[in-house]
């Protein structure tokens, strides 16, 4: 492993870091990347997580985020931290009202995820999915309008998180959810075609890795871009 490297770790699933994969990706920030499968569970919790722990990280868990002497966990915390150090337009603007609509929408993408995740592994019921997220999604694409990405022209780090939401939905619809609401599809095009992303979404390994933690989740499977 090249330490001159941030370090992402989490499971070997797409669930709460792909997202992240996909703003390192448009940003051209080289990493190391940990995988933990099945077998690195109990390495993960009596051996690295304590480990972590001792070495500063103060709320180790996965996914976590390693750059020199910073070690942060949580999914928006990495996105936030990564756009702020290599790019940080993608916080978007920087005077108080701007940044608390930003830190707003932080919770608002947040909720959209769980509401899409959360029923994955309480029932094998895909409407109990739709029924969950339709709660969410209609507003945040009210509050997008007619901009290309979540808050403008040009995406900040919100959409790398949103952008991997709704792909589990979209499986799981067998791309319904593109026909209930075409605006969504238009934005998923824009994203796609981002440079750098773009580029990573043709090869990337996500295509082929499974959305949520297995043998949990009751509703599971992989899809492509």
């Amino acid at each position: 492993m090249d330490n001159s490297k941030p370090t992402l770790g989490y499971w070997a699933i797409r669930g709460l870091v792909a997202n992240v994969k996909y703003q390192l990706a448009y940003q051209g920030v080289d990493y190391n990347l940990i995988q933990y499968g099945k077998e690195g569970v109990p390495q993960w919790h009596e051996e690295v997580k304590p480990k972590m722990k001792g070495d500063g990280m103060d709320f180790p868990n996965l996914p976590y985020f390693v750059d020199g002497d910073v070690k942060i966990s949580e999914t928006l915390a990495i996105h936030h931290y990564i756009a702020a150090k290599w790019k940080p337009e993608l916080l978007g603007g920087s005077d108080p009202a701007t940044q608390s609509k930003m830190k707003m929408l932080d919770f608002i993408i947040y909720d959209f995820k769980m509401k899409v995740t959360m029923p994955c592994y309480q029932s094998d019921d895909k409407s109990k999915v739709v029924e969950a997220y339709q709660q969410r999604l209609p507003n945040i694409l009210d509050f997008m309008g007619d901009h290309k990405f979540l808050t403008g022209d040009a995406p900040t780090y919100h959409d790398f998180y949103f952008f991997e939401a709704f792909q589990c939905a979209a499986m799981l619809t067998e791309g319904k959810i593109y026909e209930e609401h075409p605006k969504l599809k238009k934005y998923h095009e824009n994203m796609k075609n981002l440079p750098g992303l773009k580029e990573y979404l043709e090869t990337c390994e996500e295509k082929e890795m499974m959305f949520n933690g297995a043998p949990f989740a009751k509703l599971n499977g992989t899809a492509g871009f």
